[in-house]
């Protein structure tokens, strides 16, 4: 029994180890220091990549190797060893889309971002990708839970498909690959993906319009409207006074009309009224016999 406590210790030991996290390569724009490029780099690297990946892999930059060696090799290597690659998109930069042609080139996972409001080029237009705005908090965060998402997915067995891989597809003998509408399907769902990513970002420029904004916009119009004789009140006027107009014109029409029945209306008493040719000749006119 004398093994038994170092053993026991080793066991102990071994449970307190932290468990190995995988690495994770990130593509991105660096620039040079106290820039602006470093600087919104330096905040997608804090409060997106590593908010969502921290606590499961080690998240690596370029500018984070400081192992001796030639950068470049030590770069290419990662992007065709990394289990995980997370690329930003953002500003169309050279080195990132050269680095990123590598890691579709070794048909590995990779999740794409990209600032509000930037399209990709066309290559890589149809690739699935998150948006985000690090001037909206609520961005950045929904950015986070969607990169945390989409690598649990990957992790899952989710296919990250890139054009490469659809022109392997493509070009394959017939029969060579089986999944190939699967891998289809994929892609489409990628591309209607990026269709809700615009669709949620036109929602959040639409929610930014305010009631005092709206109500500047409703002064501003109303003062257009001011200018034309079309106004709304020029209109009701306009309607109020042909109304009064036409009430106006029937009474004095009912007043003709009761004025000329009146003179109509046969009057016996009236001494202006001329005889009858009976009454001239003297003789009694015939009695009148009511119908």
């Amino acid at each position: 029994m004398p093994n038994a406590q170092p053993a026991q210790a080793a066991a102990a030991t071994n449970l307190e180890e932290p468990p190995q996290k995988k690495p994770c390569f990130v593509i991105s724009p660096i620039g040079d220091e106290d820039t602006e490029i470093r600087k919104n780099a330096d905040q997608v690297l804090k409060y997106i990549i590593k908010e969502a990946l921290s606590d499961t892999y080690s998240v690596e930059r370029a500018d984070d190797i400081s192992k001796p060696g030639l950068i470049t090799l030590q770069v290419i290597e990662r992007l065709l060893k990394a289990p995980m690659v997370v690329a930003d998109l953002t500003d169309a930069n050279a080195n990132v889309y050269y680095e990123l042609a590598i890691r579709h080139f070794a048909k590995k996972p990779v999740v794409h971002l990209i600032s509000e409001g930037q399209k990709p080029p066309f290559d890589v237009a149809p690739m699935r990708y998150i948006s985000y705005n690090l001037k909206d908090l609520d961005s950045v965060a929904r950015a986070a839970e969607a990169l945390r998402a989409q690598v649990v997915a990957i992790e899952a067995g989710e296919v990250t498909l890139t054009l490469i891989q659809l022109a392997d597809m493509v070009t394959a003998p017939r029969g060579q690959d089986q999944n190939q509408f699967a891998s289809f399907a994929i892609a489409i769902q990628s591309a209607v993906s990026n269709l809700q990513s615009d669709v949620r970002q036109l929602g959040t420029q639409v929610s930014d319009l305010t009631l005092s904004t709206l109500e500047q916009r409703l002064q501003s119009l109303k003062g257009k409207l001011a200018l034309s004789p079309y106004t709304l009140e020029g209109v009701v006027h306009a309607l109020s006074t042909n109304q009064r107009f036409s009430q106006a014109a029937a009474a004095r029409h009912a007043k003709q009309d009761q004025e000329r029945r009146a003179a109509l209306k046969p009057n016996e008493s009236s001494p202006s009224e001329e005889p009858s040719g009976t009454a001239r000749a003297g003789l009694t006119p015939p009695p009148k016999f009511k119908i």
